[in-house]
């Protein structure tokens, strides 16, 4: 599935390189949350339950936070509205 809003990439010292437009797959879903892991890159997050919006066909999930690829790590940054 495709993330919306687009992942965004920064280098370690912060520059950010765009946005990637990757598939994702869902690995788990528990009481804990959901664990996401990006396909091409190898990156993985677990989302808590209250980021996730809502998904929608054919491959989309909406959330509610802004997640970046910086290193190897996932930053999650709460959207706010």
């Amino acid at each position: 599935m495709r993330l919306r809003p687009k992942v965004t990439r920064r280098v370690p010292t912060g520059e950010r390189l765009g946005f990637r437009d990757d598939k994702w797959s869902i690995d788990r879903v528990d009481e804990k949350g959901v664990t996401i892991h990006n396909i091409s890159t190898g990156h993985a997050v677990t989302l808590g339950n209250d980021n996730v919006r809502e998904y929608r066909t054919p491959d989309f999930l909406i959330l509610h936070c802004q997640l970046t690829l910086q290193g190897n790590q996932v930053l999650i940054e709460p959207i706010l509205k």
